[in-house]
């Protein structure tokens, strides 16, 4: 079933307002007029810089002045009509008077603008209209709706995306058999009969072309940002007459439905049906005219599907098991097994839904199935190693010829969308304009850092663009989207969306937040270290939520965290449900994991959400033995960018799970709990067996999975123990190891986190170790990265050193200095020959002692500017601004 979160929400589509500058849009409204009222009397007033007594634009033939006001859309609506209306009385005060005077004889003024349709604007019109002068307000709106095809196809011809380039299969529609002597509802529903047949979802430029949106072979039909325009006045009345309230339809003209049984449930068939088709709009070039269609069910559906997208998976893979009949529930029994992993059970049902399809007439269905076996190949061949049933399979599937049964689609009205589908060409059309709209949304994002503007709505391009791709795939049960095509489509997606959201609040067509629609294919198709990177490089500090599920359909982001959460017959399913060995469920679930943690670090969440969150997690860890060790780490992620909102009951629950679980033993999600409890709440009182279990784990081996871990584990316990008697024993525990066996990663955190005091020997023994060795090659020129010259060993010496104050004026490190110049650097920063300076090795071990070092010295300051101002390096600017702006906050 599809409800409105298995769409966009997208409620407010128009043209954006293209020009920037006032010359611009005088050229633009002088080539609209010219072209509305077929003349070239049209022409600007003067030039910029002329006065020009309230005329921008003029027509002596039409006996019309224009004035025109391009405002900047990005500030508030009482401020922008205060300004035109101020605008209107000051230009036609001047037109009025210059009329006159030059006795030019123009009776009607035109006042246009960049800004929607406003009845203040248009009532001061109304009252200026006397003495046989027409004064007329023309808002962007009322421009676009009543803007003709050449107008269009010069200043908008993204609109005209009908060409032959991108559509080169779809130039001849078969026409579909409809009565055209029925009432138009009854001539749709017949359309939705006939169309949706075997499929549940029509690519949109087919849709376009066919009958009844277009009734005539020469008029120019097409779709655009969830908008079908059609030239069928009929259709375009119909739609125009309903009243959509929630899942209620009143007619308010019932001539338009006299004769029709059944009306309201034909009526309703179609909208949903149109709607689930990403039509959320309907625009006659005729009326100039739009009217919004949409229509969702709002309902809870139990079936396989729907249960498997909101994560339920316990009551989702029962299903598997179920017997289906009809063959649309068979193909998507088929095609969720595909999604779950079982790629010879797919197959071998795929091949029976072809050959039953096949006897039943239904070809399409028929060539869908043997266009995923093709597909389902390549899967087959890489999970099944050597078993010879699946061998035979392979061979079975090797026999299908796709081009022979297109050949079969020739009289068919389906003809077209199978070359669509045989061709890939859903996927290759989809990418490029995805790409596309994707570099002008990052070209737009830089523009307005710059101080540029724009009101393009790409963004929602972008939406409409994948959700049609994404959904032709999975509403028409076609084998695709585990493929990496699809994979580097979605990045890209990201990557737009990212973008977007991260200009300025003046950029008016921005996307302002993720909704739930958003949030669903992320957590399914995305990955989460592409996620942190976009979020990292558009520098956004948080994403906005807006929730957009319903209580009925109860499958919102928290809704479904929690059912993830809450599969605690998992386990049991797979085993019982699904292949053997299946691994690709098993990495869909541990993506999911990552995803959804990595996406609520991120989103504006409550402190009720995101402690319940944690609750649900420190549970699901408990039980869960299905999580890949690797997959864990995005635990720290979530944990350092919801901290503030963690209680500490729950940080601390949480650390104790990930002590007692030897799949969580990570330094990276234990030093993440300790720095929050430290930054947040201080301390934490934990059992004392647990101080034991992390001695061990440490200095000896680990109870749980006998391994030695980092001692960052120790230390970040060591600082958020409240307890001094549990702090000395720690204490104690560290310094006897170090006397035992000399450590230099021990002894280095130790220090650093003040644990211990070094003495002269220990000291010693830390320089003795971090010297570095002439035959010791650094990880860099291991693998033919060059000579490095940073010594992290020894950067660590130098660290202590700044952190203690003391002067490097021993021989050791004389002997340092002469390694290069970053060291001499490093070693005597005030006397240091500057003319040698390189500005990037502030940044080359960015700890808390090594700034403090830096700022001492302000002729750094100096030549790091210089070096900015002669060349634009974002990684240097990064790293002065953390070096002596940050540290002020």
């Amino acid at each position: 079933m599809l409800n409105s979160i298995s769409l966009p929400n997208f409620d407010d589509i128009q043209i954006p307002f293209p020009f920037r500058e006032d010359t611009k849009f005088e050229i633009f409204i002088t080539d609209y007029f010219n072209s509305l009222e077929n003349t070239t009397s049209y022409d600007r007033y003067g030039r910029t810089g002329q006065k020009q007594f309230g005329l921008d634009v003029f027509s002596k033939d039409k006996n019309t002045v224009i004035q025109c006001k391009n405002k900047a859309i990005g500030r508030g609506d009482d401020v922008i009509r205060k300004e035109l209306l101020d605008d209107l009385e000051t230009d036609f005060n001047a037109f009025n008077i210059y009329n006159k005077s030059q006795n030019l004889g123009f009776n009607k003024f035109i006042f246009t603008s960049s800004i929607k349709s406003d009845t203040q604007i248009q009532n001061a019109c109304i009252k200026k209209s006397k003495n046989g002068i027409t004064v007329e307000y023309w808002s962007w709106d009322r421009l676009i709706a009543q803007a003709t095809n050449d107008v269009k196809q010069k200043y908008f011809p993204y609109l005209l995306e009908e060409n032959d380039r991108i559509y080169s299969t779809s130039i001849v529609t078969k026409a579909i058999a409809i009565d055209k002597s029925k009432p138009i509802l009854h001539q749709l529903y017949e359309y939705v009969q006939i169309t949706y047949k075997e499929i549940n979802k029509l690519p949109n430029h087919i849709l376009a072309k066919q009958y009844p949106f277009k009734n005539d072979s020469s008029a120019y039909t097409y779709y655009k940002n969830f908008n079908l325009n059609t030239n069928n006045l009929e259709l375009f009345n119909f739609f125009a007459s309903l009243k959509i309230n929630k899942q209620h339809i009143t007619f308010n003209d019932k001539a338009l439905i006299k004769g029709v049984t059944n009306f309201d449930k034909k009526t309703k068939t179609v909208l949903n049906k149109l709607t689930n088709n990403l039509v959320y709009n309907i625009y006659s070039d005729k009326e100039h005219k739009r009217v919004d269609i949409k229509y969702f069910l709002h309902q809870k559906c139990t079936c396989i599907r729907c249960k498997l997208n909101t994560f339920n998976f316990d009551e989702g893979l029962v299903q598997l098991n179920k017997r289906e009949t009809s063959i649309s529930s068979r193909m998507k029994l088929a095609y969720t097994n595909y999604q779950c992993g079982n790629y010879v059970t797919s197959a071998n049902q795929f091949f029976k839904i072809s050959e039953d399809s096949k006897k039943k007439g239904l070809r399409l269905t028929s060539f869908i199935c043997d266009y995923n076996l093709i597909k389902l190949r390549i899967f087959i061949k890489n999970n099944y190693w050597g078993e010879n049933s699946q061998t035979e399979l392979i061979e079975k599937i090797d026999k299908i010829n796709l081009d022979t049964i297109a050949k079969q689609f020739k009289s068919s009205e389906n003809d077209e969308l199978v070359k669509w589908i045989k061709s890939d060409s859903f996927y290759s059309e989809a990418r490029d304009k995805i790409q596309n709209i994707t570099s002008n949304i990052i070209s737009h994002y830089y523009s307005q850092l710059n101080g540029g503007w724009s009101s393009s709505n790409e963004v929602y391009e972008l939406m409409n663009e994948y959700a049609d791709l994404e959904m032709f795939l999975n509403n028409n049960f076609i084998v695709f989207d585990n493929f990496s095509e699809f994979n580097a489509v979605t990045k890209t997606f990201t990557e737009g969306l990212f973008a977007s959201l991260a200009m300025n609040d003046s950029q008016n067509s921005k996307l302002k937040s993720f909704d739930d629609w958003i949030i669903h294919k992320l957590l399914i198709y995305s990955d989460s270290d592409s996620i942190i990177k976009f979020f990292n490089r558009y520098n956004l500090a948080i994403i906005q939520y807006e929730k957009t599920s319903t209580k009925n359909e109860a499958d919102g982001f928290i809704e479904k965290i929690n059912n993830f959460f809450d599969n605690v017959k998992i386990d049991e399913s797979v085993k019982k449900y699904c292949e053997n060995n299946n691994t690709r469920f098993w990495n869909k679930y541990n993506k999911l994991f990552e995803n959804i943690l990595t996406l609520s670090g991120l989103i504006s969440l409550n402190d009720e959400q995101v402690n319940n969150i944690v609750i649900k997690l420190n549970s699901f860890l408990k039980t869960d033995d299905n999580l890949y060790s690797y997959r864990a780490k995005k635990m720290g992620f979530f944990i350092r960018k919801k901290g503030s909102q963690i209680s500490r009951e729950n940080l601390k629950q949480l650390l104790l799970t990930v002590i007692d679980n030897k799949k969580l033993h990570n330094d990276n999600i234990v030093e993440a709990l300790a720095d929050t409890i430290e930054k947040y709440h201080k301390y934490v009182a934990l059992p004392l067996k647990y101080y034991n279990i992390i001695d061990k784990m440490v200095f000896d081996k680990c109870p749980s999975c006998n391994s030695k871990h980092p001692y960052s584990v120790i230390i970040s316990i060591y600082r958020i123990t409240k307890n001094e008697k549990q702090k000395n024993i720690i204490k104690s525990s560290i310094e006897n190891n170090l006397i035992l066996s000399f450590d230099d990663d021990l002894f280095y955190e130790a220090v650093l986190w003040d644990i211990i005091v070094p003495d002269k020997k220990s000291l010693n023994k830390f320089i003795f170790a971090c010297t570095p060795s002439p035959n010791k090659k650094s990880f860099k020129e291991v693998f033919g990265g060059g000579v490095d010259e940073v010594n992290l060993d020894l950067n660590r010496l130098y660290n202590l050193y700044f952190k203690f104050q003391k002067p490097l004026t021993n021989k050791q490190f004389k002997a340092f200095s002469e390694i290069n110049n970053y060291y001499k650097w490093l070693t005597n920063m005030r006397d240091f020959d500057y003319k040698l300076f390189n500005p990037t090795w502030i940044d080359e071990y960015p700890t808390k002692y090594f700034l403090n070092e830096i700022r001492k010295h302000s002729i750094i300051k100096v030549k790091i500017i210089e070096c900015l101002k002669k060349k634009n390096d974002p990684v240097l600017e990064k790293a002065f601004m953390n070096l002596y702006y940050k540290w002020i906050n």
